[in-house]
């Protein structure tokens, strides 16, 4: 892709992972590491958000990278700039199709590890596939497999984590306010519908926890007291 930008790469080797590291959570720290890192090089630094403003706004658990944490890592002799957020994840996605010029590098996939290609089968590829086949456009050769959609997506695991669970209740929200399709659309209402459980009952876990440690709290407070 920089090849046909016409720009250099500069790879960053880092020890992160034997420190401990979780990159779901903590990415954008290593983000913001080698942006400092690289910070005599470039004066402005800009990085695509993961999802739209008004999606970081509804989603009430913290994530690796979103609009609150990716407007505050600038500094010193760098300006970190968070762009996209305006944007849906599936108007990004028609807009990198319309382009074409980078179509045939995308890669999405975390689940094929091979550089430059994509399962087909994961969430990830799923959303894509859906995007780029909505409207009758033509999809790039860039999927092993083409597994039929409908399927796929009832198929589809959900996420233990709250974080996970609501992220993907708010793709398939996103998805369905623009797919023609009925049959992927009545399949994506019930992916969110199977997504919404999780979350309620994490959710409800944390509540039970909170009050547990406040009742712990009080007891230990009126001990002292006494």
């Amino acid at each position: 892709m920089c090849g046909k930008a016409g720009l250099e790469p500069i790879v960053v080797a880092t020890n992160l992972k034997e420190i401990g590291f979780d990159w779901e959570k903590l990415h954008i720290a290593q983000l913001a590491a080698c942006m400092h890192f690289l910070g005599p090089k470039f004066s402005d630094v800009t990085y695509s958000a993961d999802y739209s403003l008004a999606e970081d706004i509804l989603r009430p658990t913290a994530w690796g990278n979103n609009y609150y944490v990716g407007t505050c890592i600038s500094g010193g002799q760098v300006q970190a700039h968070y762009a996209g957020h305006e944007v849906s994840r599936y108007e990004k996605v028609k807009s990198i199709q319309k382009n074409g010029a980078f179509l045939d590098d995308i890669g999405v996939c975390y689940l094929d590890s091979t550089f430059g290609w994509n399962c087909g089968d994961c969430w990830k590829c799923i959303q894509t596939r859906i995007a780029m086949e909505n409207d009758g456009d033509k999809v790039p050769n860039i999927f092993r497999k083409k597994p039929e959609i409908v399927s796929n997506i009832d198929a589809t695991k959900i996420g233990k984590s709250t974080p996970a669970a609501i992220g993907m209740q708010q793709r398939t929200t996103e998805l369905i306010s623009y797919v023609d399709d009925p049959a992927i659309k009545e399949a994506l209402i019930r992916l969110r519908k199977r997504a919404a459980k999780p979350a309620r009952f994490s959710q409800r876990r944390k509540r039970r926890i909170s009050i547990f440690a406040l009742c712990v709290a009080t007891i230990l407070l009126w001990l002292c007291l006494k």
